[in-house]
């Protein structure tokens, strides 16, 4: 008898040996079968834009995340995190366009192999833009009443415009962007006030100094003479029509000797077609007409010294321009 086959007989004629190697036995096994045992882990991992040209920017303003899904041996995924994993899409060569979709891609550190990878999506869909840089004008917003017997004058604002950099779609349709709300509620006299332009309202565009000072005249209407103009309109160019949006203008004047008034036809006001060249604007046959801002000047007749303007509403005055039919030659 061999020795392993005597020791194999001495443990058969042992209970307790016996069943030791039998637990020993099902120990190992499970011990196998756990290591084989598959299992799944799921992460959410957030998706990196790399790559997207100085000239471009994304639209749609949210991160974006991707479902990523482990699948392997228990005892290899067990100990991984989302540490292990990142995602990416590449836009380096991306388009202006709604809804462009981008392939995400995944890279993985200390991963092994054979552990299978899921996602979803599997494609990111974008939204891009040509980003530009435009100067805009600035919008005091103004909140309140003045106190009784004062009337604001012209609001300024310095800068009078900001650059504004943004996409090209949003940045084209702004007129003006507007401040923080300033409060005028009681007052009597000029202010100045520093602010700052309302982020809020940018809808994803960045301004570059957002810091603005306004000033907001305030002047008492006791010994003020309050009179409505008709606007006229002066040396335009041959080549074009003009119509005035607003035909009508307030003006405050006030007399050098208290009780004088003026007459209304002792002053103007006047627009100065001249002081813009439509040729230009219309520099190709596409273009017949546009609309231009010009400023309101009054004129007094022969009392300039007994009388002055102290404010005019509104200050400047929208203005359609037009281009007249050449004539042809006989």
């Amino acid at each position: 008898m061999t020795r392993l086959a005597h020791i194999k007989e001495k443990l058969l004629e042992n209970p307790y040996a016996a069943k030791f190697l039998c637990l020993l036995a099902a120990v190992i096994l499970w011990a196998y079968v756990g290591s084989t045992k598959l299992g799944e882990v799921k992460f959410r991992v957030p998706v990196e834009l790399k790559n997207l040209p100085a000239s471009m920017i994304i639209t749609d303003g949210q991160e974006h995340f991707v479902s990523v899904v482990l699948n392997g041996k228990k005892e290899s995924i067990s100990n991984l995190n989302v540490k292990n994993l990142k995602a990416f899409v590449d836009l380096e060569k991306s388009e202006p366009g709604e809804r462009v979709k981008f392939p995400i891609e995944i890279v993985k550190s200390d991963i092994p192999e054979q552990i299978r990878i899921d996602i979803s999506p599997q494609k990111l869909y974008l939204s891009i833009d040509r980003k530009v840089l435009r100067r805009i004008r600035v919008q005091p917003t103004l909140t309140g009443e003045l106190r009784e017997g004062h009337i604001m004058g012209v609001v300024r604002v310095e800068p009078e415009t900001v650059a504004v950099t943004g996409p090209e779609g949003v940045v084209s349709n702004i007129n003006a962007v507007e401040t923080m709300e300033i409060s005028v509620a009681g007052l009597t006299r000029r202010t100045v006030r520093e602010t700052v332009i309302d982020a809020a309202r940018l809808n994803n565009c960045v301004v570059d100094n957002p810091k603005v000072t306004v000033y907001i005249p305030v002047i008492a209407t006791r010994g003020l003479q309050k009179m409505t103009l008709d606007i006229k309109g002066v040396r335009g160019s041959d080549k074009y029509s003009y119509s005035l949006l607003e035909e009508t203008v307030t003006v405050y004047v006030r007399p050098a000797n208290e009780g004088e008034t003026i007459e209304a036809g002792d002053i103007e006001a006047v627009v100065d077609f001249s002081a813009f060249d439509p040729d230009t604007y219309f520099t190709d046959d596409t273009k017949e007409t546009m609309v231009r801002v010009f400023t309101i000047n009054t004129v007094i007749r022969n009392r300039g010294e007994d009388f002055t303007v102290s404010l005019i509403q509104p200050e400047l005055v929208p203005v359609k321009i037009m281009r007249k039919p050449a004539v042809k030659k006989p």
